[in-house]
């Protein structure tokens, strides 16, 4: 299994993100970066591609929906 793919993490908590984060690195997974809205979001994805996005519904600024 290819575990060195891209993975955006978008939510609004920061307990959740770090949460998150560890989980996928102990699966193996270490290209996580970490989004706290889709505002911020869209300016990762101008950086670089993602192979999967991971991303809250619920939001400030820019909902989960919006980012879509």
């Amino acid at each position: 299994m290819n575990y060195d793919i891209n993975i955006l993490i978008v939510e609004d908590l920061l307990t959740t993100r770090l949460f998150l984060r560890r989980t996928l690195r102990k699966l193996g997974y270490t290209n996580v970066v970490l989004s706290e809205d889709g505002e911020v979001a869209l300016q990762e994805l101008e950086r670089k591609p993602f192979d999967l996005i991971i991303s809250d519904w619920h939001m400030p600024k820019m909902d989960g929906l919006d980012f879509f």
